[in-house]
């Protein structure tokens, strides 16, 4: 198994993580530094990996794993190379065997060691690209809804659905300008955050929020406008 997977860490593994690394730490314009970053995330959405589990979480294990099998077996070779000094009385050259050993299992631990300080950092880079977009994705929403006053028309939206004055949206509320309660349904799955099935504000319009960034700025105002004339209609 050591002889297996240390040419693959030493040869392919750790040079392409430390170029990785390189690229995303180094290269000064964001769309091309983002590349590599972009790929893995967007293959993780792609397979359906949840929001806290990226491809490289997969690798930063593996490393890990190996990292003790590593360390484990270094220890192991010492070990043996002390315990054949301890017996041998003629030359130190007859532990010349286990020394070789020693020596080399050695390597493989740092080598495995350095490729999972890279692999880590890859992660974390990975992890602060997103997050960058995401807060750049959000500061671009608030400020086209400030701009086009999309907060008033969303939270005047809010009020003449919430019959109750409650504060919230039930899927009865909900249900004067949504489609099918199947489509309801899974608009509530997608939008009701902390499960409590309603809506509150900021649920409700960061829903209008996520609209403007998969579908852009028509799309919000088309639903906005035809939301609040059902529900002035339903109402009167």
């Amino acid at each position: 198994m050591q002889t297996f997977y240390y040419p693959v860490v030493s040869n392919y593994l750790t040079p392409g993580a430390f170029f990785l690394v390189l690229w995303m730490a180094l290269i000064p314009i964001p769309s091309i530094r983002l590349i590599p970053a972009n790929v893995l995330n967007a293959a993780a959405k792609k397979v359906g990996l949840p929001k806290n589990l990226k491809f490289s979480t997969f690798v930063v294990v593996l490393s890990a794993l190996m990292f003790v099998m590593e360390f484990l077996d270094m220890n192991a070779k010492e070990k043996a190379y002390l315990q054949c000094k301890s017996q041998a009385v003629q030359s130190m050259d007859n532990c010349a065997h286990y020394r070789a050993q020693k020596w080399r299992s050695e390597r493989n631990f740092y080598m495995v060691a350095l490729h999972l300080f890279l692999e880590g950092l890859v992660h974390l880079l990975a992890v602060k690209a997103e997050n960058d977009q995401e807060t750049a994705q959000y500061k671009a929403q608030v400020k086209y809804f400030v701009e086009k006053n999309l907060f008033g028309r969303v939270s005047a939206l809010f009020n003449a659905l919430d019959a109750d004055s409650n504060g919230t949206l039930n899927f009865s509320e909900m249900h004067k300008v949504h489609g099918s309660d199947k489509s309801l349904h899974e608009f509530f799955d997608v939008n009701d955050k902390d499960k409590s099935d309603e809506l509150d504000t900021t649920e409700f319009a960061k829903y209008f929020m996520n609209l403007y960034t998969r579908k852009g700025e028509k799309c919000v105002d088309i639903v906005l406008e035809h939301w609040t004339k059902t529900a002035q209609k339903k109402s009167s």
